[in-house]
């Protein structure tokens, strides 16, 4: 191939290569792409692995591949890891309570590159700090407090202070939220921080049990017992991501309540197709696409240079409003 494009065997290498192809002149390395695809060359990733010390494959464990806000990310994470030359190997823990040490560990025995891990809890911290000793490791969406495992995670204080304040604006004044799993950093955030706003604003706050999974099915359940109990009627209900909220509205139409001219719902995450509820989701949007760049970045950074100390990533919350929130009921 070398041959046929004229170029000595290391350019043509590091043409082939989207790690070094930035070393070859752009017009060099173009002639030599198209030999190669006209000769049907193929990398030989063995045999690469063997010279660099790497298999260019990264781990990705995730927690649910049946939330629509996991396919995004898995994009974004695979888009940038593809840009470098490296493949993704996805696992799923299916459940938000336990990660599934087996299934890092053969990952692990895969010799990946790195790690990037969506769904991690406190107590997980000792085991994710003897994998990053091993191999580069990235959080995604959460993090540990003192672990200085690098990720990226998103203000979900900020973003509960929206949705707060948000309602306040509307002249709710009796509200409801339905929280997550309080073992998850993320879910624990918008409770302390719904909470902490609302009594700024002077609203009352109406908190359902924790769902033990955030799913639809427990946020319809929570919400109906809510509806069920002797409590000031609530005009907002605040969920803390968008298939809970799907759960919310489903309750709600079975109470005989109307969103929003009864009950505002208000979700969070932004995930595909909550414009298109009904009503359309007012929801915090967290950019999942962009957490998943951003977090294989940080891994390539990581992987390309181990000595350099390792940075985390805070994604900005933005409230966008839909059809789902309006102003509370005039009483009569």
């Amino acid at each position: 191939m070398a041959e046929a494009a004229r170029v000595h065997v290391a350019t043509a290498s590091r043409a082939l290569d989207p790690n070094s192809e930035h070393g070859v002149a752009a017009a060099t390395a173009a002639r030599i792409q198209q030999v190669a695809e006209e000769l049907g060359y193929v990398r030989d990733t063995v045999a690469r692995s063997l010279r660099s010390g790497r298999t260019m494959t990264v781990g990705l464990l995730v927690a649910d591949l049946g939330n629509p806000y996991t396919p995004p990310l898995l994009k974004g994470v695979e888009t940038r890891l593809d840009q470098a030359g490296y493949m993704c190997l996805i696992t799923e823990s299916r459940s938000y309570h336990e990660l599934p040490y087996a299934a890092v560990e053969q990952l692990l025995s895969r010799k990946v590159d790195g790690l990037i891990i969506e769904a991690v809890r406190p107590r997980d911290r000792d085991q994710i700090k003897r994998w990053a000793a091993q191999i580069p490791v990235v959080l995604a969406v959460q993090a540990l407090s003192r672990s200085a495992i690098p990720g990226v995670r998103t203000d979900d204080v900020r973003g509960a202070e929206l949705v707060a304040d948000h309602l306040a604006d509307l002249g709710h004044r009796n509200v409801a939220q339905i929280v997550g799993p309080q073992d998850v950093r993320s879910f624990a955030d918008r409770r302390g921080s719904f909470e902490s706003r609302c009594a700024e604003r002077g609203l009352v706050v109406h908190t359902s049990d924790p769902v033990s999974e955030p799913t639809s099915s427990e946020a319809h359940s929570a919400t109906a017992t809510l509806l069920s109990e002797r409590v000031p009627p609530f005009t907002a209900v605040f969920a803390h991501n968008d298939v809970m909220a799907i759960g919310v509205l489903s309750a709600l139409r079975e109470a005989g309540r109307r969103c929003p001219d009864e009950v505002s719902v208000v979700g969070y995450n932004d995930m595909p197709f909550a414009d298109a509820f009904a009503p359309p989701l007012t929801t915090v949007r967290l950019p999942s696409f962009d957490i998943g760049t951003t977090a294989a970045e940080l891994l390539i950074s990581q992987m390309d240079n181990p000595a350099r100390r390792p940075r985390s990533v805070t994604m900005p919350a933005e409230l966008i409003v839909r059809d789902s929130s309006g102003p509370a009921p005039t009483t009569t």
